[in-house]
């Protein structure tokens, strides 16, 4: 079972993970960029040693994740 602590010590400090998404080579880290300004923090996905994406507000990401499970609904 996946862990917040263990995707932690091998994301930098800056970044708060909350959701893991494995892939084939790398697992895909979803965490909030605690050095972000605003009302909000960023969302990031890290992966292995490089940011893969970027959401400028957790409403942004879950408007994206809204409309990305939607895709994917219509097409089964």
């Amino acid at each position: 079972m996946w862990r917040a602590h263990h995707a932690r010590k091998r994301l930098p400090h800056k970044l708060l993970p909350f959701m893991r998404d494995d892939q084939r080579s790398w697992p895909d880290i979803y965490a909030f960029d605690l050095r972000s300004d605003g009302p909000e923090h960023s969302v990031i996905v890290w992966s292995d040693h490089a940011v893969v994406m970027c959401w400028p507000s957790f409403s942004d990401f879950f408007d994206w994740a809204r409309a990305h499970v939607a895709k994917h609904r219509r097409a089964l």
